[in-house]
């Protein structure tokens, strides 16, 4: 959420002069608390943390009606911790960069200093380092330059950390939406470049469709303890977001043994279908972070036109990943946050510190022009 410079406000109160009543007291104490309230519940969310016309109300709230002293104090400090809690539960964008060459990032993840993103047609899987700098590059796909063609592209959509064979392993999944293009993970050493191996992994996407899935679009995964969380995006002809939940070594057998299937509730903003783009899991908070946007498409397999980007969270998803289905306990438009949000479609959230305080973030974004956005938050502990 952006964060206004308040104006400055002289209030003068003139001298206290008690009611001649007690009723007379209580009327002019009710009547100010009343004014108070009325204005909370007619300016709040957003317009504490945005709106400086809440301030013009309380000047004129202190100027008209300065009867009661104790209710003044009580107003400016209530008004003061609102003004402190919306401060501290905001989020500020600090960095954005464009690859105008890099096709589609679409899942990004952030290990050891590291930032590596995949596109979902992109040949490459780039590394970058703390500042959003190129460093390296891994071939996953062959094809001459970055870009791949549409129907015959992988569709690489979402990465996550695993622990293969005691090493810790760069694990890609591609989307399932086309058989058998897009039915591939890749696993990658950080510390080998060179060593790329790859899955095909038809025998549990076609499980999946039987439980239920009837298109798969995997956009997101996480990893949560022993466990790979796989986010299937739904759309406005399949509009259902399902987390799958899977043994870590899934890829390795055939079948879907051990999956299960978590629906996710995710609010539709105004009447729009939003659909999960990526995820991340937290393991020192124990949150999920989803992306999560809304796409004017009837299927998996076209775009559509960009509509807004969400970051959402799940608190204490390790201890509710056995429910049925979840809805996310906070929700943030991208778009309040900052401008430049706008017209992107994030696809990817990697969390690269955890204090007590705030966390910082780094978002992916393509914007169906053949080119990729990086985005920096720091968002703020609620």
């Amino acid at each position: 959420m952006t964060r206004h410079r308040l104006p400055a406000i002289s209030v003068v109160l003139p001298a206290i002069k008690m009611p001649a009543t007690s009723a007379e007291k209580k009327r002019q104490t009710a009547e100010l608390n009343a004014r108070f309230i009325l204005a909370m519940f007619a300016y709040w969310w957003p317009a504490f943390c945005v709106h400086e016309r809440f301030l013009i109300i309380l000047k004129n709230m202190l100027t008209i009606n300065p009867g009661n002293a104790k209710t003044v104090i009580a107003v400016l400090l209530l008004t003061g911790l609102v003004f402190l809690s919306c401060t501290r539960s905001s989020a500020t964008l600090s960095a954005v960069k464009q690859l105008p060459w890099y096709p589609s990032g679409s899942a990004l993840v952030y290990h050891n200093s590291h930032l590596y993103l995949v596109g979902d047609n992109a040949t490459q899987m780039l590394i970058m380092d703390s500042a959003l700098r190129v460093v390296d590059s891994v071939r996953l796909v062959a094809g001459n330059g970055f870009s791949i063609e549409k129907s015959i592209k992988p569709d690489l959509e979402a990465i996550t950390l695993i622990d293969d064979d005691q090493q810790v392993k760069l694990l890609i999944v591609g989307s399932g939406a086309v058989v058998p293009y897009r039915e591939q993970c890749f696993v990658v050493s950080p510390k080998n470049n060179n060593d790329v191996q790859q899955f095909d992994v038809h025998a549990f996407y076609a499980k999946l469709k039987t439980m239920g899935l009837r298109l798969l679009n995997i956009e997101g995964a996480a990893t949560v303890k022993d466990q790979i969380i796989l986010a299937n995006r739904g759309n406005k002809g399949n509009p259902q977001n399902h987390l799958i939940i899977t043994p870590l070594d899934f890829y390795k057998t055939p079948g879907a043994s051990g999956a299960r299937l978590l629906e996710i509730e995710i609010p539709a903003p105004g009447g729009n279908f939003a659909g999960i783009s990526g995820l991340e899991y937290a393991a020192v908070s124990r949150r999920l972070f989803l992306t999560v946007s809304t796409e004017n498409t009837a299927d998996n397999y076209n775009d559509g036109a960009i509509g807004k980007s969400f970051l959402m969270i799940i608190n204490n998803f390790d201890e509710r990943m056995g429910e049925a289905f979840l809805r996310p306990d906070r929700i943030i438009d991208l778009g309040q946050i900052d401008k430049k949000f706008v017209g992107q479609k994030i696809e990817s959230v990697a969390v690269v510190l955890e204090t007590d305080q705030y966390t910082d973030l780094v978002l992916a974004a393509d914007n169906d022009k053949a080119d990729s956005w990086l985005f920096k938050l720091r968002l703020y502990q609620q």
